[in-house]
C-alpha cells in the first residue's frame, strides 16, 4: 500500500511539473508577444476600498507616476470604511489636483442584500468609469512606472477582453512565506493555458482581481461583477463568465509590472484566506478532499522516505523531486532553499484550510470587519 501511494504521488507530482514548465515557457513567449510600448488610450483606473488608510495613499502615488506615458482617470469607491479612507483620498487628491479622481461610496454605504462589498463597488465603479478600457486595482498594489500603460497595451497585443497581469507577490509573514507562492504554483501545475486559453474553456479560466485589465463593452456585455453578485472568488467568476460568453480571457506574469503584497501578519493571512477557502473548489467537502490528497501527494512522501522498502524509498524522493521542480518552475526568483520546503507550506495550507472551514461552520467569518455568510457543501 505504502509503495502504491509512494507511486501515485511521483506520477501526479511529475505530471504537475512537465505542465508548470510547459506553462512557463508559454508565459515568457506571450510576454514576449505583448511587450510592446504603453498605450495612448485613456484608461479608467478602478480602486474598490475598504479600511485601507494604510495602503491607499501609496497605491494612488505610484499610479501618479503612470503620468505622462498613460491618460487615465481614478475612481476609488469606498467601501464602508470605518477608518481614514476616504479623508486620506480627499487629502490626496487636493495635492495632486492634475491627476483625474473621483470618490464614490462612502462610510454609511452597504452593499445591496446579496451583494458583496468588493463585487458591488467593482460594478459601481465601472458604471461611473468614463472610458471603454477598465482598470481594477486592488489598493495593495504598487505599479512599477510605465505599468499602467504596458497592461493596456498587452491587453490589445494579445488580442484579450479579460487580461490578468499575476503581480509578484511580497510576503510579509512567514506564513506568507508559505503560502503565498502556491497560488501560482496551483494554477501552473494543472491548469494546461495555451489549450484553455485556445479552446476558451470556462472551467479553465483564471484571473487574480488584484490587476484586471477588461473591455468595458465585454464586461457589461457578459454581465459584468452583476452576474456573480455574492461571489468571494469574484475574479475567477469573472474570468469564466467572460468565457461562457464568448469573450477571451488572458493570464500574464505582471512580476514587471507591479507587486503586491496582501497581508502584513499571519492572523491576517489565515482570516484573509477564510473568507474565500471553504469554496475555491467548490464546497468545503470537494475542498477538504482535495486537501487530502495533497497531503497524500506532497507531504506524505516525506514521511516515506522512512519506508524499510527500497522501491518505496525511491518513489518517494521522485515525487519530491517533482515537487521542487514545479514549484521552481511555478515562481518567480523564489529561492531552492524555499522550493524545498514545498512540503511544509501545504502543510500549513492544509491548516488554513482546516481553521477557515471550522470558521464557516460556525458563521464567525469576517473580512475588514464584515461578516461572510457561511458556504455550503
Amino acid at each position: 500500500m505504502r509503495r502504491l501511494l509512494a507511486g501515485a504521488a511521483a506520477a501526479i507530482s511529475l505530471a504537475g511539473a512537465v505542465t508548470a514548465w510547459r506553462n512557463r515557457g508559454y508565459l515568457r513567449r506571450r510576454a514576449a508577444q505583448a511587450s510592446i510600448g504603453p498605450t495612448s488610450e485613456p484608461v479608467s483606473v478602478l480602486i474598490p476600498a475598504r479600511n485601507e488608510e494604510r495602503r491607499l495613499p501609496d497605491c494612488l502615488e505610484h499610479l501618479a507616476r503612470q503620468r505622462p506615458d498613460c491618460e487615465f482617470e481614478i475612481l476609488v469607491y469606498d467601501d464602508g470604511s470605518s477608518d481614514r479612507t476616504q479623508q486620506l483620498v480627499h487629502e490626496w487628491q487636493a495635492a495632486n489636483p492634475q491627476v483625474p479622481l473621483r470618490v464614490l461610496g462612502g462610510r454609511e454605504v452597504e452593499p445591496p442584500r446579496g451583494w458583496l462589498g468588493k463585487s458591488w463597488a467593482c460594478w459601481s465603479l465601472a458604471r461611473a468609469a468614463r472610458t471603454q478600457t477598465l482598470v481594477f486595482l486592488d489598493a495593495d498594489v504598487r505599479l512599477h512606472d510605465g505599468g499602467l500603460g504596458r497592461a493596456v497595451a498587452a491587453l490589445d497585443a494579445l488580442d484579450a477582453d479579460l487580461l490578468s497581469p499575476w503581480p509578484a507577490q511580497e510576503q510579509g509573514s512567514w506564513l506568507g512565506t508559505l503560502i503565498q507562492p502556491l497560488q501560482m504554483w496551483s494554477w501552473l501545475t494543472t491548469v494546461p493555458l495555451r489549450f484553455g486559453e485556445r479552446r476558451g474553456i470556462p472551467a479553465m479560466a483564471l484571473a487574480n482581481g488584484q490587476l484586471l485589465v477588461a473591455r468595458a463593452a465585454s464586461y457589461f456585455a457578459s454581465g459584468g461583477h452583476a452576474a456573480n453578485p455574492s461571489s468571494t472568488l469574484d475574479d475567477m467568476d469573472l474570468a469564466r463568465n467572460f468565457r461562457q460568453h464568448g469573450y477571451t480571457t488572458a493570464v500574464l506574469d505582471g512580476a514587471p509590472l507591479a507587486t503586491c503584497r496582501m497581508y502584513d501578519s499571519a492572523g491576517a493571512l489565515a482570516d484573509g484566506y477564510a473568507k474565500s477557502l471553504p469554496i475555491a473548489f467548490g464546497s468545503p467537502l470537494r475542498g477538504s478532499l482535495i486537501m487530502a490528497g495533497l497531503g497524500a501527494t506532497y507531504v506524505l512522501p516525506v514521511l516515506l522516505l522512512a519506508s524499510r522498502d527500497r522501491p518505496t524509498r525511491a518513489l518517494a524522493a521522485t515525487a519530491l523531486a517533482g515537487a521542487v521542480a514545479g514549484r521552481l518552475a511555478a515562481t518567480r526568483d523564489e529561492p531552492a532553499t524555499q522550493a524545498l520546503g514545498h512540503p511544509l507550506g501545504i502543510s500549513a495550507l492544509i491548516w488554513v484550510f482546516g481553521r477557515a472551514v471550522r470558521l464557516n461552520r460556525r458563521g464567525a467569518t469576517q473580512w475588514q470587519g464584515r461578516a461572510v455568510a457561511p458556504s455550503r457543501g
